[in-house]
């Protein structure tokens, strides 16, 4: 096999290659947004920049270019490390306010 052929087939950089070879999405690897919801009674995102509204029935965190809502009954932010952030409570809904026209259901 040439060299020319060696080089197309090997990934340009870490992150790409863990993509390719771990089966790893793109938005993890770059740092995007990520949300596990457990139930409907814990929910864990990451790619948080930060908290910008926290009440009992609304969490507002402030993720890549977007805010996502967390709507619900007895929210609780449980922990907030590293850009994770774990909210616990009834969870009624997530949405995502880009300021283009208010709150996109999710």
């Amino acid at each position: 096999m040439s060299q020319d052929k060696q080089e197309k087939k090997r990934p340009s950089s870490l992150s790409d290659w863990m993509i390719e070879r771990l089966d790893i999405p793109a938005d993890v690897v770059s740092g995007g947004l990520r949300a596990e919801l457990r139930g409907r009674h814990s929910l864990t995102v990451h790619g948080c920049k930060k908290i910008e509204e926290y009440t009992s029935n609304c969490i507002r965190l402030s993720v890549k270019k977007s805010t996502l809502c967390v709507r619900g009954e007895d929210l609780v932010c449980i922990s907030y490390l590293a850009g994770a952030v774990g909210i616990e409570g009834h969870i009624d809904s997530l949405s995502f306010d880009d300021s283009k026209g208010g709150d996109k259901n999710i």
